[in-house]
């Protein structure tokens, strides 16, 4: 049996609440389209706070003209997901934070 690397693709922060104007949306977009060969799944890592096992979000995707599909929903730190392979992924509807946060995704790839 193989074993899962993990490897860093990228890290986006986040507001505590919704940003302004917004109902949902908590960050801007972060890019998920380059990612290590035999991708399986992605790791999400809550970090900059104190109080990281505290804090959900849900993951979206930014459509130009169109509705704004959820990924996921209920992600907490060293969450694993299916992947999303896009350039505009964002944080949306966060619940348990108290000042902005950074998200960190890591590709889980079989070596």
């Amino acid at each position: 049996m193989s074993e899962l690397k993990s490897t860093f693709i990228g890290a986006i922060y986040s507001a505590p609440s919704p940003l302004p104007g917004q109902s949902f949306r908590s960050s801007s977009n972060i890019g998920t389209e380059v990612l290590p060969p035999n991708t399986i799944n992605f790791q999400w890592v809550i970090s900059g706070v104190s109080n990281p096992n505290q804090i959900s979000f849900a993951v979206a995707q930014d459509v130009s003209g169109g509705s704004d599909p959820t990924h996921f929903t209920g992600v907490v730190s060293d969450k694993i997901t299916d992947v999303v392979s896009t350039r505009n992924l964002y944080i949306g509807n966060p619940k348990g934070a108290q000042a902005d946060f950074l998200v960190e995704i890591y590709a889980l790839s079989r070596s």
